[in-house]
């Protein structure tokens, strides 16, 4: 579930919600700031504004599951598609050219009230899986960053009963004789 502040639950309690969507790539050697609009705000309160670029980015879908049958958890993927036209006598892909594989990509919302990146509502961080490209835009597909964390088959063999990992699994006996004879 996403946690909005006050700031931005009280901005979008009204009929009419004007919002932003932010991004920040941080690559090995720089970072890249883009904004559904393109304006100045600052990543920190302590720091000076930076240009948010409007490069046309699209987000897909952003969602989490689990499958219960195969007893895995599955979180959210997604692609980010923005614009490599020519701007400055630079595409994106020039000044990425150092590679953003593996970087770490937050998306935000921005309301009105929003000062800089902290006041706004956090929704994901991702990781750039793999990328194409061509002359006109760019397509980043990135998966969750808890994803290498979480992915664990679940139950664990240590939970379970019939595990040579588990220390109940050497009891010579049947789960209801292990459990009383109680429900589980």
């Amino acid at each position: 579930m996403i946690g909005l502040n006050n700031t931005v639950r009280g901005d979008l309690i009204d009929d009419v919600n004007n919002f932003d969507i932010m991004a920040t790539i941080e690559s090995p050697r720089e970072t890249f700031y883009i904004s559904t609009r393109e304006q100045y705000f600052k990543a920190s309160d302590d720091t000076p504004e930076v240009l948010f670029e409007d490069l046309g980015m699209k987000i897909g879908a952003i969602k989490e599951s689990m499958n219960y049958k195969t007893r895995k958890v599955k979180l959210s993927s997604t692609s980010i598609t923005i614009n490599n036209y020519l701007i400055n006598d630079l595409r994106f892909t020039d000044r990425a050219k150092h590679g953003i594989l593996n970087s770490p990509v937050n998306i935000y919302i921005k309301t009105g009230s929003c000062s800089s990146l902290g006041n706004c509502a956090k929704i994901a961080t991702f990781k750039v899986v793999r990328f194409t490209q061509n002359k006109e835009n760019v397509v980043l597909e990135c998966e969750e960053l808890l994803s290498d964390i979480l992915s664990t088959e679940l139950p664990r063999p240590s939970q379970t009963l019939y595990s040579d990992d588990s220390v109940i699994s050497s009891y010579d006996a049947t789960t209801s004789e292990i459990y009383n004879e109680q429900r589980i």
